[in-house]
């Protein structure tokens, strides 16, 4: 059985992989692309419970993972602001082109396909413009369903029982989370 002591350092060793610039670049582009830490786990090669342990334990990773977040989360607003406005924007599109020939009372005739680029205009999206002006108005214009101070309290609640669910998993032993994992069955 190894020891506890092998297990950290091995642990360490795996989260220094991924310490580098180039590792740690990869993960903040695929939070920047939309993964989720699941995931971006799964594209690690890791388990999703791992990668959150590793997020704790190292800041290079957690800050990874918050500035790809981060970038994607710019992009989506910046997106939002754009159908709240109406934009337009070049668009690539295929279509259909025909040739028709005489020649010695023979009619031949050819199809083609060809890319076309044009300008289109889209208009405001109303319900993206709601969603920007909700967001961006300091609650000027937002839904008044919950006050802040109710918010915090859920926060607070779902952390805490967050807090309490993974104390809990370390209590258990590897065969009892085994027998949860298999829906109960022995």
């Amino acid at each position: 059985m190894p020891k506890e002591g092998a297990i950290k350092s091995n642990t360490k060793s795996e989260i220094k992989k991924w310490e580098t610039s180039a590792k740690l670049d990869q993960i903040s582009q695929w939070r920047n692309e939309g993964l989720t830490m699941e995931q971006v786990a799964k594209e690690m090669g890791i388990h999703a419970r791992t990668l959150y342990n590793w997020s704790l334990k190292s800041e290079k990773i957690k800050k990874a993972l918050e500035i790809g977040e981060e970038m994607l989360l710019d992009e989506l607003e910046e997106t939002l602001y754009m159908r709240a406005k109406g934009f337009t924007k070049i668009v690539f599109e295929p279509i259909k082109l025909a040739t028709e020939t005489i020649s010695k009372g023979t009619r031949k005739r050819e199809e083609r396909t060809e890319i076309v680029d044009y300008e289109k205009y889209f208009p405001p999206n109303v319900t993206a413009l709601i969603f920007a002006l909700a967001s961006r108005r300091n609650g000027k214009w937002r839904r008044k369903d919950r006050d802040d101070k109710e918010i915090a309290e859920l926060k607070a609640l779902q952390e805490n029982l967050y807090k309490l669910i993974d104390s809990k998993l370390l209590e258990m032993s590897q065969e009892e989370l085994r027998r949860i994992l298999d829906g109960g069955n022995n």
